[in-house]
C-alpha cells in the first residue's frame, strides 16, 4: 500500500501543471528547469510591472485631460453667465433708459409739432393783418 501512494504522488507531480494569467509552471521537472522556469517567471513578472507602470501613465494623462476639460468647461460656463448677465444689463438698459429716452423724445416732438403749430398760425395771422 505504502508503494502504491509513493507512485501515485510521484504521478501527480510529474503531470501537474498550475496555470495562472500570464504564469505557467510545469511542476513535471523539479530539477534544472525549475530554475529556468523561475527566470521565466521573474522575467514574466518584470514585464508585467513595465506593462503596469505604462498603464499607470496613461492613467495619469488622461486624468491630466481630464482637468484640463473640467477647466475648460468651467471657463466656458463662466463666459456664458457673463454673456447673460451682460445681455440682461442691456435688456434692463433698454427697458429703463431706451423707454425713457423714447417717451422724451415723443414729448419734445409733440412740443416742437405744437410749437410749428403755433408758429404757423402766427405767420397765417400775420399774412391775414399784412393783407389788410
Amino acid at each position: 500500500m505504502a508503494v502504491s501512494a509513493i507512485d501515485s504522488s510521484r504521478h501527480r507531480r510529474q503531470t501537474r501543471t498550475q496555470t495562472l494569467p500570464f504564469i505557467s509552471i510545469d511542476y513535471r521537472f523539479a530539477d534544472g528547469s525549475l530554475i529556468s522556469q523561475l527566470n521565466e517567471l521573474r522575467k514574466r513578472i518584470k514585464e508585467i510591472g513595465q506593462t503596469a507602470g505604462k498603464v499607470r501613465e496613461r492613467l495619469d494623462e488622461g486624468e491630466e485631460y481630464r482637468r484640463y476639460g473640467l477647466d475648460n468647461i468651467t471657463l466656458a460656463e463662466d463666459a456664458i453667465q457673463q454673456a447673460k448677465d451682460a445681455a440682461a444689463a442691456a435688456r434692463k438698459y433698454l427697458d429703463t433708459q431706451g423707454r425713457d429716452a423714447y417717451l422724451s423724445a415723443l414729448d419734445r416732438k409733440d412740443r416742437l409739432g405744437q410749437q410749428s403749430n403755433r408758429l404757423s398760425q402766427i405767420a397765417r395771422e400775420a399774412r391775414q393783418l399784412a393783407d389788410q
